[in-house]
């Protein structure tokens, strides 16, 4: 791998001594290499990116240079905007970690680094247009209006919603909104709905149920789309009052104001659709059960959503900000083991996931009918694995909600560091 690396690497650098001779023009090379790694680079190499098949998130590192061309800073991040998880190298090989401001639509405001310096101001027009005037630094992340990248290198300043592109000068997109048959009275280029202050465009994705199972999927977009016995539910809708209410989102998630309902779905769509489903116990007691179609049956793959960050204990998406108590997923493979996985990884990995979030506890939902929580710790990578007192059966316990982990939480002994 290290070989074909540097070949390629070495090729790239002769064809950019060719591409490099009018300053004024930007060039794009693109190298498609091993392991699923893939260099962009723009007379210098301004971004590389790669992809493990282990845990199938994307990562990248962002170069900058000065006048000269060489190289000023380093910036290392994750997702297919590379906006997830950043944290920058100055010439010094010092890190510097960005944090993020956002508003209710989930528009970058405002980057500050960990000192709490500002880094980055955005201001936006209502449809999404910077102000040149009152923004600075801007080019230190490309995450502008609702967490979109803003494409600015051919000077057309388009946000890339990914299957299209976003005009904010035009107001309009460059293709027809695939749902726009749902919509007749409004133009298929419109931007959610002429009404840019309260809503945001929807992916095109909708929910529907199957058995009894409230299911989302990218291929369904009307009732035009299901099968015999499938039940067309719309982009979003609600079920329950109160303590039992459960909000199914237009990006594949769902908030469980009772945990118990929260655990039980978890458990029977991991089953039904044979693939890992997680969630998070947040703050307030409720549970936001994450997208899983993305998911194979192994990995539940948080960056693979857009618009899904995690630091901390922080957990963000476009629809908000949550305090993280605990995470739990499923273990529901039956040919993989039922155990929490010991990896203590950046990344992934439950002792790894537990230990990059301040040793958050992490449950696991076993196919042995035990439910299994795991702590990872920083301090030499200690790991303590918990079946606890809750006997072989605790999964069907926690099902039944005889097990309430909002409780169950408060009675772990500190850890040991």
């Amino acid at each position: 791998m290290v070989k074909e690396v540097l070949v390629l690497m070495l090729l790239s650098v002769f064809s950019l001594m060719s591409l490099a001779q009018s300053p004024t023009r930007n060039y794009i090379l693109e190298m498609q290499m091993l392991d699923a790694c893939r260099i962009q680079a723009i007379a210098n190499i301004s971004r590389m990116q790669w992809q493990s098949g282990k845990d199938h998130v994307l990562r990248g590192y962002d170069f900058a240079y000065d006048g000269l061309n060489r190289l000023e800073e380093s910036t290392y991040a994750e997702g297919a905007d590379m906006s997830q998880n950043k944290s920058s190298f100055d010439n010094n090989q010092n890190p510097t970690f960005l944090y993020y401001e956002k508003d209710h639509l989930g528009s970058v405001r405002m980057v500050v680094n960990e000192k709490g310096t500002i880094e980055q101001v955005n201001h936006y027009y209502p449809f999404g247009g910077v102000y040149g005037d009152l923004s600075y630094n801007a080019e230190i992340q490309k995450s502008k209006y609702i967490g979109k990248e803003f494409d600015h290198m051919y000077g057309l300043d388009w946000y890339d919603h990914g299957a299209r592109m976003y005009d904010a000068a035009g107001l309009f997109w460059d293709r027809k909104d695939p749902l726009f048959s749902k919509y007749y009275s409004l133009s298929p280029y419109l931007y959610c709905g002429n009404n840019p202050v309260l809503y945001l465009d929807i992916d095109g994705l909708d929910w529907y149920q199957e058995n009894g199972l409230y299911l989302y999927s990218p291929d369904v977009h009307s009732g035009k789309d299901l099968k015999k016995g499938q039940i067309y539910m719309g982009s979003s809708f609600t079920t329950g009052k109160g303590s039992n209410l459960a909000t199914y989102n237009n990006d594949g998630s769902v908030m469980f104001a009772n945990e118990t309902q929260a655990y039980n779905y978890i458990w029977q769509k991991a089953n039904y659709k044979k693939r890992e489903v997680g969630g998070f116990l947040l703050q307030n007691n409720k549970v936001l059960v994450l997208p899983d179609y993305k998911n194979d049956a192994t990995t539940t793959k948080l960056n693979a959503y857009e618009g899904y960050s995690f630091q901390g204990r922080i957990l963000s998406n476009k629809l908000g900000r949550y305090t993280v108590k605990a995470q739990i997923h499923s273990h529901q493979n039956r040919f993989t083991s039922a155990e929490p996985s010991y990896y203590v990884g950046n990344t992934y990995g439950d002792a790894g996931l537990s230990k990059n979030h301040f040793s958050m506890p992490v449950f696991v939902m076993g196919h042995d009918n035990v439910l299994y929580l795991i702590r990872g710790v920083k301090s030499n990578h200690v790991v303590e694995v918990y079946p606890l007192n809750w006997g072989q059966k605790s999964l069907g316990k926690l099902l039944k909600g005889n097990i309430k982990l909002s409780k169950e939480i408060f009675k772990l002994k500190p850890i040991i560091k």
